[in-house]
């Protein structure tokens, strides 16, 4: 009977953590695909020349800065605007996960999607996040010129 209860208790605490693993897991897989659909959603205005609200007369582009200096669950989107830039801050983009690693920032050219990398110098550039819970838990999302962005 101990024999039979003790393996119970191991098959138990193995289908714990395994499900403990998937969810957090399934949490980061859907904090990626948030940050593409925002990346995506500035893509689009920036191709379409969709301009901001306020006094924006001429649009250049779209700059991204992943994560803004407000926290590491942030997106800051500049629009590059004459006679001066909007800021629009995407505040808590992530549930489950944080932006880990150095500030990324970019731009995207009004009408053509031209990926200008800023932070780094080149292109793809490639965002990580890491869990919340576990940190031996990341997701990779890659920028690449003109609007291919893809979860890695």
């Amino acid at each position: 009977m101990i024999i039979v209860v003790a393996l119970m208790v191991v098959i138990t605490s193995a289908s714990l953590v395994a499900v403990v693993t998937f969810n957090q897991k399934q949490g980061i897989n859907d904090d990626a695909k948030a940050v593409l659909t925002e990346l995506r959603r500035v893509y689009s205005r920036a191709t379409g020349v969709a301009y901001p609200v306020g006094t924006c007369t001429k649009l250049s582009g779209y700059q991204l800065t992943i994560p803004s200096p407000l926290g590491t669950k942030d997106i800051r989107i500049t629009a590059l605007c004459t006679p001066a830039n909007i800021v629009e801050e995407r505040s808590n983009v992530l549930d489950n996960s944080y932006f880990s690693g150095s500030t990324v920032t970019f731009t995207i050219d009004a009408g053509t999607g031209r990926l200008i990398p800023i932070t780094p110098a080149s292109p793809p550039v490639t965002l990580t996040l890491t869990s919340n819970t576990n940190t031996s838990v990341t997701e990779q999302v890659e920028v690449k010129s003109f609007g291919v962005f893809e979860q890695l």
